[in-house]
């Protein structure tokens, strides 16, 4: 902007200078009138021989001069100055549109990064609960058939319901609030691997239990459709005929007042089977370790 204060500085300074040389011009035409109206004769100029020296003040000012006499000349002037300085403005507005945006967007960084790591603080300090089976490898009861021998032991004898023990550990740095939660244990003939996607809940039992970091709570889902299981029930599900399935959520709140919960899918993996040929009779076999371990569709298993 500092040079169109120039030019125009210039241009005044040129007006200035082309107007003083016009009144200069106007007062020494203006005397010699005066002298030619005198009463003195004048000579009768001789059309061979014309006079000599006579002073003609437009014919002698520079061709410059037009560019600047008021008031065409200086009315241009200041109209291109005004436009360029229009046109400068404008470059110079859209520079700073341009360096707004680039601030706007460095600040929408800086913004987006101190909130990534206000978020990191968040959850390497807040409350995570983690569901793992409180006994990964069944011990089962089948109910005494009917005519069947009479133990020793009498716990054999009374019918035992099969529950799963859902333990709840808080492997976060800050306590948790669980406000709710819901476990499912089943016998079925159907792979959870064959389920529908959206988890079948029920009902979800409410209350509040805190869980601070590293404490161990146990909640437990009972068999259904029937708790207890006969003889051949338990072959089935060993044989892999049948299955178990412990699925569940849990609803709780980190010290900040974020809602999280934690969703499990515990499938009970029997033990691999082998058929064995022994004096001629085929035998099965089973190795491994038979115990609960993750299944289920996706969307049963996960946290936020």
């Amino acid at each position: 902007m500092l040079k169109y204060v120039f030019g125009f500085i210039l241009v005044f300074s040129l007006a200035v200078y082309v107007a003083i040389q016009d009144e200069h011009t106007a007062q020494q035409s203006a005397q010699e009138g005066k002298q030619s109206s005198s009463p003195v004769v004048a000579a009768v100029p001789d059309s061979n021989h014309p006079q000599q020296n006579k002073p003609n003040p437009v014919r002698n000012l520079p061709s410059w001069y037009g560019f600047f006499r008021w008031p065409n000349g200086t009315t241009t002037w200041a109209i291109l100055l005004t436009l360029l300085a229009i046109a400068e403005q404008t470059r110079l507005l859209k520079e700073y549109v341009v360096a707004t945006k680039d601030g706007v967007r460095a600040a929408n960084k800086s913004a987006d990064a101190a909130l990534l790591n206000a978020q990191a603080v968040i959850n390497s300090e807040r409350a995570w609960i983690k569901v793992t089976p409180h006994v990964e490898s069944l011990k089962f009861f089948p109910l005494r058939e009917k005519d069947a021998p009479i133990p020793d032991d009498l716990v054999d004898v009374l019918p035992i319901a099969h529950q799963f023990p859902a333990k709840l550990v808080n492997v976060g740095k800050t306590p948790a609030k669980i406000e709710a939660s819901a476990i499912r244990y089943i016998r079925t003939a159907t792979h959870p691997s064959q389920w529908d996607e959206v988890p079948d809940y029920g009902e979800l039992s409410k209350f509040e239990m805190y869980a601070f970091p590293d404490d161990i709570l146990t909640l437990t889902g009972q068999l259904s459709p029937v708790a207890t299981m006969t003889k051949s029930q338990i072959e089935a599900v060993k044989d892999g005929i049948e299955f178990l399935f412990a699925f569940g959520i849990i609803k709780y709140r980190d010290v900040y007042g974020n809602p999280h919960e934690t969703r499990f899918g515990y499938l009970y993996e029997t033990q691999i089977q082998h058929l064995v040929m022994k004096d001629n009779v085929i035998h099965t076999i089973r190795t491994g370790e038979a115990r609960f371990q993750t299944s289920g569709p996706p969307k049963y298993n996960g946290h936020t």
